[in-house]
Order: C-alpha cells, then sequence, then structure tokens
C-alpha cells in the first residue's frame, strides 16, 4: 500500500468515526436539499425541479410525515444525507442518498445506509426497497455492497430489496 492510499484510508475512517448522523433539522434542511441536487446535477449534468418536489419541502414532506431524513455532519458540515419512508405495512423505501463529491469513496453513503436500516427496525420494518436508473453505477455498487438483492429491471431502473428479519 502506498503512502498516500494509507493517508487516504486513515483519513476515511477518522472521518466515519467522527461524524454525527442526526436527523434533519431546520438548521440543516437547506444544506441537505443542496446536497441531492448537486449530486443529481453532476449525474444528469441539470436539475429539473419537477422532479423533486420533496426536497424543496423536506421537513414537511418526510418529518412531517413521520418518516425519517437523515444528515451526516463533519465539522459542521452536511457531507451525506439519505431518507426513509414508509412504502407499504413494514416494508420501508431508502431514497435520497448523497455524498458530498469531496468525500466520497469513504464509506460514508454506506454508513447512512446502515443508520437508516436501523431506524427501519426501530420503526418495525422487516424489508427496504431502493431503486436507482441502469446507468447509476456507483448507487449499484452501493446497494449489492450493503446486501441488496436485485428484485428487478424495467427499462430505465433497477429495483432492490433487503430483508431486515
Amino acid at each position: 500500500m502506498n503512502p498516500n492510499t494509507a493517508k487516504k484510508k486513515g483519513r476515511s475512517q477518522q472521518i466515519c468515526d467522527l461524524i454525527q448522523i442526526l436527523p434533519v433539522s431546520d438548521t440543516t434542511v437547506n444544506s441537505a436539499k443542496n446536497l441531492v441536487l448537486a449530486g443529481l446535477k453532476e449525474h444528469w449534468g441539470y436539475i429539473d425541479d419537477t422532479l423533486n418536489p420533496d426536497l424543496y419541502a423536506i421537513l414537511d414532506h418526510y418529518i412531517g410525515k413521520g418518516d425519517d431524513f437523515l444528515v451526516g455532519i463533519y465539522e459542521n458540515e452536511i457531507i451525506c444525507c439519505g431518507a426513509l419512508i414508509l412504502e407499504e405495512n413494514k416494508v420501508g423505501r431508502m431514497q435520497r442518498i448523497s455524498v458530498d463529491q469531496n468525500f466520497r469513496g469513504m464509506g460514508l453513503a454506506s454508513k447512512i445506509v446502515r443508520s437508516l436500516e436501523k431506524q427501519a427496525k426501530i420503526r418495525g420494518m422487516d424489508r427496504i426497497v431502493v431503486e436507482t436508473t441502469n446507468t447509476w453505477s456507483d448507487a449499484i455498487r452501493l446497494y449489492l455492497k450493503n446486501g441488496y438483492t436485485e428484485s428487478h429491471r424495467d427499462p430505465e431502473d433497477i429495483h432492490f430489496f433487503k430483508d431486515l428479519s
């Protein structure tokens, strides 16, 4: 292992150890919205606001409905986030997983996924479903790495599930 790789691994572990995963709040909601929008713009090259109305009302859309939207805070910055909604009886849907581009490759997306899984268990859910587009290879790798199983594909999306029990 070269020194740069060791240094990055050490920094990654330090950040993962020090990051606080908390529910979104009045003071973090705008940063969370901007983080997700930045990731969408990076992937797609543009933002279609008609596809993202939940991001402009995160507190109402998620927290107000009893769902979860978590943020990862490191050195007073929101560097990752993700949401969990109740899809149907005992089944949750994970969505809006995002990591600041300067902090990718450090295990933060997996940490958010694990935190959302913990919330799902607390809420009595026994399965989580998630989907991503066929072209979002980083997201596909994330879900497979965290034990999600592909359930089906359609022309645009890949759908995954994970049983929590």
